[in-house]
């Protein structure tokens, strides 16, 4: 391709980021201990796309589609990143980004062009003429280390102008090459179940079981317990008297010793507060160790009691929200109402204030005065 259609292509790129659709910003999926791996679900017949690799409020790669106007065929990409791929195609200041296959290691070793206002890759000739899901290698910084990834796209089919964006991941450890299509363990999010029906509550009862048929349990194993935590919370209409608990006990062996949750005498895991309780609207987190297992978490879930300590507590329904979380920031939530119904308390310290009258006073003359306590109140 010539000067003068590579400053033709310039100046159309140019204004024709000015009008490109609506411009879509895509930030970080699930990701393991190294590999930061997104899964978008909006990608197809896109003009523009930013790309936050790392969630920072940055973009770190910027893609939008024009056309190359000396041939009508010639759709473009232009990126404003980094990317991996031949230096120059004629005129220094313009750059190929190369369509990998699967596979290709992209790392320090790589022939490296920007960033650049006008990184080229061709959707009609060259690499990505009709390409199909193949890889464009990246790399970017975080805190000023250097990191490596890469985006899988499509240019093929139609409408013109437009490219379709699959996924992409980058390596989480600084200055490590990252093989085009890994995406490293991907995170199963664990799942919880509380019963969403009404669970009544009286006045002076006893402490209540909040779900004893809860579920929670996490599809990679118990091992992704480690780290990870449980936290229950009265969310609605929490009042002063309203209290949280874990009795010893009840659930298979979980018990509480300060701020240790246990099976039997095995520690499982560390509590927020003493003994796991707490009142109000203060939230109760247990954070489990790697003891903890499905079962036994499950078994904590269900541990969880209410009850209030008021002689007269208000009547409107509370909400608790229990939210497990996973070592790596996986969750799920589930909450219950609770119904409470107050009590008529018969009034208590019943007293007068005197209990004699002198001689010859008229019928009706008070005696004394008649008081007392009433919890209602």
């Amino acid at each position: 391709m010539n000067k003068k259609k590579q400053g033709k292509l310039k100046k159309q790129l140019a204004s024709y980021s000015s009008i490109v659709g609506a411009a879509m910003l895509l930030t970080p999926g699930v990701s393991d201990a190294k590999i930061v791996y997104t899964n978008p679900a909006d990608r197809s017949g896109l003009q523009n796309v930013s790309i936050d690799l790392n969630g920072d409020s940055t973009v770190d790669l910027l893609l939008k589609a024009g056309e190359q106007v000396s041939v009508a065929a010639d759709d473009v990409w232009a990126s404003s990143g980094t990317v991996m791929g031949p230096n120059n195609i004629g005129v220094s200041s313009n750059h190929y980004g190369a369509a990998y296959a699967s596979g290709v290691s992209i790392g320090p070793a790589g022939a490296w062009a920007g960033p650049l206002p006008n990184v080229l890759m061709y959707c009609g000739v060259g690499q990505w003429a009709n390409a199909n899901r193949k890889f464009l290698g990246i790399k970017f910084t975080i805190g000023g280390g250097t990191h490596y990834g890469w985006v899988r796209m499509s240019c093929t089919g139609t409408p013109q102008y437009r490219f379709t964006l699959y996924d992409y991941a980058y390596e989480d450890t600084v200055n490590t090459p990252i093989l085009t299509g890994a995406v490293g363990v991907v995170n199963t999010d664990p799942t919880l179940s509380i019963d969403n029906s009404s669970l009544a509550y009286t006045e002076n009862g006893a402490a209540v079981q909040i779900d004893s048929a809860a579920t929670a349990d996490d599809g990679d194993g118990d091992a992704d317990w480690d780290g990870g935590k449980l936290e229950v919370q009265i969310t609605a209409n929490n009042e002063a008297s309203d209290r949280l608990t874990i009795p010893d006990d009840v659930v298979g062996t979980i018990n509480t010793d300060g701020t240790d949750i246990l099976n039997i005498t095995t520690v499982i895991g560390t509590l927020s507060t003493s003994e796991g309780t707490v009142t109000n609207g203060t939230k109760l987190t247990i954070t489990f160790n790697a003891n903890a297992t499905n079962a036994l978490v499950q078994q904590v879930v269900r541990a969880v009691h209410y009850d209030n300590t008021s002689d007269n507590p208000g009547t409107s329904d509370r909400t608790v929200t229990f939210t497990v979380t996973d070592k790596n920031s996986g969750a799920a939530s589930d909450t219950r109402t609770i119904a409470v119904t107050a009590e008529n308390d018969a009034p208590t310290d019943i007293s007068l204030s005197s209990t004699s009258v002198d001689e010859g006073q008229l019928s009706g003359t008070g005696v004394g005065t008649l008081s007392a306590t009433d919890l209602d109140d």
